[in-house]
């Protein structure tokens, strides 16, 4: 079959993909007009244990490798997931696992993946823009890119080497409305006839026809590229040309899977905090001694037996680990969060939907909008009561997805655009973040810088350089004085182990890191949510042809474990961000916090297409009435701790009444504190109308917003 469309089919296709993408978006538009409220994932960090069996192979692959990872190591875990799983997004993982396998067998493009993750993941800690492919030498834990985005951007790298082979000069977009990608009759023309022949034979006007395509190819490809001479001692157009030369001759028929894997949405942003790369192969720090390292073609790093030595330790202390020991993760999630409450007009009153839950089967009444699947609408008679509440939840799904993705569309915008701040009085103006050629640079831009400041800011966290304000939640337990790679893995061994090792360092860490991420210059987050709730508000007004006036409100957060036993170390993190949230610096508005301890088999894994459906089963009550429309989930009422062996003793009458009296002054604290915050909650839920008492309410909001707070740059002790 063949790789390609022909032109005329590609044209025709073409339009039903863009028909159809018009047609869903529009459907998804419609559904954030009718949500209460609009809340779509920003910022998501796992922390998972080594007993876990995805947690395992990731750490394993870290201690080897460090942010060099080889391509075997996402086949692994894409095969196991592939397998393991039956969700909606198998079809895309099936694709991706395609595409990777495809790609072994080429030296060049094996190594080329590997510098690709170094430079993803921040590319070690070398200062911005200097990057030499290192490794963060410092760090005893480190936080690396997870999730879809990594084949993707991979794939539209290679998409964009393939694009050019032809020395087309129009700027390269793969995610704008007019791209159009090359076609199998600009490759059999223009393409294949120089690809075809061996390089040692190509002629002084070959070789400069392919030093011109070499400069159209996206920065990140040409600064990859020039960092393989270093390893192979070929030219950078050579190395170029053996890659795109396997990819459309050798290995046509990947061709197809590429490209649909490359034309893919941008999923949310995730990443995964774990041990640093094995200290024996930290030795020494040049990128000379690394290059050799990558240069060991079959993948092993230097001194493995070392590090074979060490994951036999490690799989002997998890082999030891007692069966009431919990496997799972932690997942520190930051969502946005849009009050559409104003204009928001349910189809449906909450009692009728109860009926209409009721009047469904068994399957369906303990249904959550995330694991609402399309084809459940066709099990049950059109229009029916059971009909309404399943298309009830299709649309909350609708709405989810849609704020995720337009939290995403916005953050490649900024990246995209760049931001600028006045240099001087004679008004020049200074690039704070530069802007990108495209979007692939703008996501990649984004993943990677994220990724290089929170690892420099783990570094410094290691080593307490910090003030209190830049890291509250460390000086609650600071980091032990024998503090070491040894420790580090021994804190991941399991979930309790996650939880409460060294009073709860690793979830301290991740709330610095959560606040670090909402108020560190570095990542203008506020700046992007202030774009996010114009460009709704925008979308809003397109829609509706009525001013749209949508708000952000403050800061929200909840707790979210799977057994009563991990309540005491969410609840120390809580009371940590708590104080940060309540005080003069606070956290932007438009944010809503969910801090996760779940408990899982191997059969979820981290799969957090599970995640949700656990929740669903084992979290929320049976009888709880369905919460309007995107309202907040509070976790006093909708959520009840899962039934199970407690591990601490009954209380006694006398200590009921000191933890009640302890509570009631813990109470008034925090009343105190939150004095604003309450004040605006009763307003909202007063369900003001009158123009007198809006103008106060938006009074008090502007007085609590983060944009109105003296900001405090995050300084060491140095």
């Amino acid at each position: 079959m063949d790789p390609l469309f022909s032109d005329e089919e590609y044209r025709f296709h073409e339009e039903l993909d863009r028909i159809r993408d018009q047609k869903i978006r529009a459907r998804e538009l419609q559904a954030i007009t009718q949500a209460k409220f609009i809340s779509g994932e920003m910022f998501d960090l796992t922390a998972t244990s080594l007993n876990n069996e995805f947690g395992y192979d990731h750490t394993i692959g870290i201690l080897k490798y460090g942010i060099n990872f080889p391509l075997n190591k996402f086949i692994i875990e894409l095969t196991k997931i592939v397998v393991g799983t039956i969700s909606d997004k198998s079809d895309k993982r099936r694709l991706r696992l395609n595409c990777l396998q495809y790609c072994v067998g080429c030296n060049e493009l094996e190594i080329f993946f590997r510098l690709f993750c170094n430079r993803l993941n921040g590319g070690g800690e070398k200062i911005r823009g200097e990057w030499d492919a290192q490794q963060y030498y410092k760090n005893l834990m480190i936080i690396t890119a997870a999730g879809g985005n990594i084949i993707i951007l991979f794939a539209q790298l290679l998409v964009n080497m393939i694009d050019k082979s032809t020395n087309k000069t129009s700027n390269w977009d793969i995610n704008a409305p007019d791209y159009t990608p090359i076609t199998k009759k600009e490759l059999d023309e223009e393409a294949n006839p120089l690809f075809e022949k061996d390089y040692s034979k190509l002629t002084a006007a070959d070789k400069s026809k392919l030093t011109d395509i070499f400069n159209l190819l996206t920065p990140t490809n040409k600064l990859i590229l020039t960092a393989l001479q270093a390893i192979f001692g070929k030219e950078k157009e050579k190395i170029y040309f053996k890659i795109v030369k396997y990819l459309i001759i050798l290995h046509s028929n990947i061709l197809e899977s590429l490209y649909s894997v490359a034309k893919s949405i941008a999923t949310d942003f995730d990443f995964k905090l774990s041990s640093n790369i094995h200290p024996s192969l930290l030795q020494d720090s040049s990128s000379e001694a690394l290059f050799e390292a990558i240069q060991d073609l079959s993948g092993e790093p230097e001194k493995i037996e070392d590090v074979d030595t060490f994951i036999a330790e490690l799989q002997k202390k998890i082999d030891s680990l007692s069966s009431d020991i919990f496997r799972g993760f932690t997942l520190t999630r930051t969502k946005t969060l849009v009050d559409n409450s104003e204009y928001y007009k349910p189809d449906f009153k909450p009692e009728e939907l109860k009926k209409f839950k009721k009047n469904c089967a068994s399957k369906f009444q303990r249904l959550y909008p995330q694991i609402m699947e399309d084809h459940y609408l066709t099990e049950v008679p059109a229009d029916s009561d059971c009909w309404k509440f399943l298309n009830h939840l299709k649309r909350q799904k609708d709405a989810i997805r849609d704020a995720t993705q337009n939290s995403i569309d916005e953050t490649i915008k900024f990246h995209l655009a760049g931001y600028y701040k006045q240099a001087n009085i004679l008004g020049d103006m200074f690039p704070v973040v530069n802007p990108s050629l495209n979007s692939t640079e703008a996501i990649f831009s984004y993943i990677s810088d994220t990724a290089y400041y929170l690892n420099i800011y783990i570094q410094n966290w290691e080593q307490g350089k910090f003030r209190t304000g830049g890291a509250p939640a460390f000086y609650e337990g600071r980091v032990p004085s024998n503090w070491n790679h040894t420790n580090v893995c021994d804190n991941f061994l399991s979930l309790n182990s996650i939880l409460d090792n060294n009073d709860s360092l690793i979830p301290r860490l991740c709330a610095d890191i959560l606040n670090y991420f909402l108020n560190g210059p570095e990542f203008k987050t506020e700046l992007i949510l202030d774009n996010l709730l114009k460009a709704f508000n925008k979308k809003r007004e397109a829609l509706t042809g009525k001013k749209s006036e949508c708000t952000m409100p403050p800061s929200h957060l909840i707790l979210v474990p799977t057994n009563a036993t991990f309540n005491p170390s969410l609840k120390k993190i809580k009371e940590i961000i708590n104080r940060t949230r309540y005080s003069e610096l606070g956290y932007p508005d438009g944010i809503r916090i969910t801090l996760n301890a779940i408990a899982t088999q191997n059969e979820f894994s981290e799969n957090k297409d599970k995640l949700e459906q656990y929740i669903a089963e084992h979290i929320i009550k049976p009888n709880t009435e369905l919460a309007s429309s995107y309202d907040i989930l509070p976790s006093n009422s909708l959520f009840s701790i899962s039934a199970g062996p407690s591990k601490f003793p009954p209380e006694t009458s006398k200590s009921k009444k000191q933890k009640a009296e302890s509570q009631i002054e813990t109470n008034k604290e925090k009343k105190s504190k939150a004095e604003g915050y309450i004040k605006i909650k009763k307003l909202r839920v007063k369900k003001v109308k009158t123009k007198k008492t809006q103008k106060k309410y938006k009074q008090l909001k502007k007085q609590k917003s983060k944009k109105y707070k003296k900001k405090r740059q995050y300084t060491s002790k140095k």
